[in-house]
């Protein structure tokens, strides 16, 4: 009888710990040796036609609304629309960090919440990204930065010939 008492409570606490969590989203993530204003910068006009949801400096955080449909980032080897039932957002944040006393380091990651509706009543299936999009808004950051500070350049040359 204990034996199967054993048994039975062993095979609740096994049950109860087979749920697997969902698997977090992939996160691409790029460090910048530059000021955070300037990296901030950088990040809002990379997102610039995105609709935003988050835009808080204090917390380092952007988030764009869902996008869903014609709105949606297609690489130019897919053909033909996603399903309206597609949706998508992105995620931004900034790290600050030091390489040495004189420069600093910002890390950017971000981070794709897509998913998928199968139906009107079921829940949204989460779907990994290619990370095709993300890697392009952190080459249009790294591009912003590196406007930035020829135009700073070309700024400083014009005040020092007055």
């Amino acid at each position: 009888m204990r034996k199967k008492i054993l048994f039975f409570i062993s095979l609740i606490f096994l049950s109860s710990c087979a749920s697997t969590p969902e698997p977090a989203p992939l996160s691409y993530s790029r460090v910048f040796k530059a000021k955070f204003e300037e990296v901030w910068r950088a990040c809002q006009q990379a997102l610039i036609k995105y609709p935003m949801r988050i835009n808080n400096m204090d917390t380092a955080v952007l988030q764009t609304e869902y996008i869903k449909g014609r709105r949606a980032f297609r690489p130019p080897t897919k053909q033909g629309e996603y399903p309206s039932s597609y949706r998508y957002r992105l995620q931004i944040r900034l790290v600050r960090g030091n390489l040495n006393p004189q420069e600093e380091a910002i890390k950017v990651t971000i981070a794709k919440d897509a998913e998928a509706k199968k139906d009107f009543f079921s829940d949204p299936k989460k779907l990994e990204s290619d990370g095709l999009e993300e890697n392009v808004i952190l080459y249009r950051i790294e591009r912003e930065i590196q406007i930035e500070r020829v135009l700073q350049k070309v700024q400083k040359k014009m005040n020092n010939s007055r």
